[in-house]
């Protein structure tokens, strides 16, 4: 998907700091909305001990947020590395 974005196969061999910070931002946004729309249909909520973005950004939580970005980013971390 990244490499049809970019209209670029190889980018992954010969990533850079734009090409990690796109993909941050990418699961960044697809987290947060994924988020938002769930607590929105009522499908799960988390409690108040678990931190969460202030009401004015939509009261979702911050750890379910933030775990994907940051999977996503050791997994290329890690590929970079495989890639022959």
């Amino acid at each position: 998907m990244i490499g049809w974005w970019l209209s670029d196969y190889q980018w992954l061999s010969e990533a850079g700091i734009l090409h990690y910070g796109f993909v941050l931002l990418i699961s960044f946004i697809g987290a947060y909305l994924t988020e938002l729309t769930a607590q929105r249909l009522d499908w799960w909520h988390f409690n108040r001990k678990v931190p969460h973005f202030p009401k004015s950004l939509g009261d979702v939580a911050v750890t379910p947020v933030l775990q994907l970005p940051l999977l996503v980013a050791l997994t290329y971390i890690v590929a970079q590395f495989l890639v022959l």
